[in-house]
């Protein structure tokens, strides 16, 4: 019987662990992310809520309450005024808005890259979907975003300098943990690259207008030895962590 209690305790103590583990803030944007893809091609239903059908405050809804253990308002109006107005870089997991009807009344979830997932009632293909901010329909409707998850991912620096950069943050290159790294101190057009075991992993282009403008490029590191690597369009490395 002690023996029992005993073991008890011991897995109460790993769940708690676990759990407080999975709650740190900087899984919690992955998790959202992640969430709102398993609703891909998931059917436009009004008031919807689940697998069986969702509407656009529907999948925000249910997607932060499954990821973030968050209870949000169902309606698109009363979501726009929750949370911080984001004026400057946007984070996957933020939420954007859209005036389609007239004031705030379509949301989606920002997953990166110009991109975000939402659930679409009208147009060539209707349900989750995945859109690009790039869109005419979109960019034009775009009344702004709203940050409801606040984190601190860790950070790495590219000043685009030349130099190799000093690698005593290496650690922050873990398997699984997001992390995001900013070119600034650079102009022009700027290849960012990531390697993992000394094979291109990918690579992304982004323009920096003079040296007191920056990018912040976001991915979650796979097992592997990682390298990157900033260059101009005629090769230079300008950076390597």
């Amino acid at each position: 019987m002690i023996r029992s209690f005993c073991l008890s305790i011991l897995i109460a103590i790993i769940f708690s662990n676990t759990l407080g583990a999975l709650n740190k803030p900087m899984f919690v944007r992955e998790r959202i992310v992640n969430e709102a893809f398993a609703y891909l091609d998931t059917p436009y239903l009004y008031g919807g809520t689940d697998s069986r059908g969702v509407d656009c405050s529907g999948l925000v809804f249910t997607v932060f309450k499954k990821a973030a253990d968050k209870i949000l308002p169902r309606k698109v109006a009363d979501l726009y005024y929750q949370g911080e107005e984001i004026k400057d870089v946007l984070l996957p997991g933020d939420l954007l808005f859209f005036d389609t009807t007239g004031g705030p009344s379509h949301v989606g979830i920002y997953i990166g890259e110009q991109r975000f997932i939402h659930s679409a009632s009208a147009g060539k293909k209707t349900g989750v979907i995945i859109s690009s901010l790039a869109e005419r329909y979109y960019s034009a409707r775009l009344l702004g975003a709203r940050r409801l998850v606040h984190l601190n991912f860790p950070e790495i620096t590219l000043l685009l300098n030349g130099r190799e950069q000093e690698k005593t943050n290496a650690l922050l290159l873990a398997p699984g943990l997001p992390v995001n790294f900013i070119l600034s101190k650079g102009s022009g057009l700027i290849l960012f690259k990531a390697y993992k075991d000394d094979q291109e992993y990918f690579s992304r282009l982004v323009r920096l207008a003079n040296e007191d403008d920056f990018s912040i490029l976001w991915f979650t590191p796979s097992p592997g030895r990682w390298t990157i690597r900033a260059e101009d369009m005629s090769g230079m490395v300008l950076a390597v962590f």
